[in-house]
């Protein structure tokens, strides 16, 4: 149950990015049976989690947003789009056909939800180290 809001335009963002996210993980966690299972959104997470081990995909992402963490898709225009396009499931998960071996040998970049992604950051090792 939703309670109902009233507060200023960044509050009304962020209450609604977190229902978007909440109903995110309640379809995950509905489709995988995974009482755990939340969206991973790093492309390289999202491969390994979402794509190659749930068998799943983010489709309708729309190719104009960045596929990112979902806090750092700003404004309230853009979380609102992102929100009805779930709810009206023109964004939602569906199942890959691909077995599990033929998902994990796709590159992260290509499954990754839209055309816009911030790709693979490299790994830059433990920083507490030495050289």
């Amino acid at each position: 149950m939703t309670r109902a809001f009233t507060g200023g335009y960044e509050r009304r963002e962020i209450w609604l990015r977190g229902l978007l996210r909440q109903s995110m993980r309640e379809a995950l966690v509905s489709l995988t049976g995974d009482a755990h299972a939340s969206m991973r959104w790093s492309v390289k997470g999202y491969h390994k989690k979402i794509y190659t081990q749930y068998g799943l995909e983010l489709v309708g992402w729309p190719d104009s947003i960045v596929f990112t963490n979902l806090s750092e898709v700003t404004g309230y225009t853009v979380i609102s789009m992102l929100y009805v396009r779930w709810q009206l499931g023109e964004m939602k998960f569906e199942r890959v056909a691909l077995g599990r071996e033929a998902r994990a040998a796709r590159k992260p970049e290509d499954v990754a939800p839209g055309i816009l992604n911030r790709g693979i950051r490299p790994s830059l090792g433990r920083s507490d180290l030495k050289k």
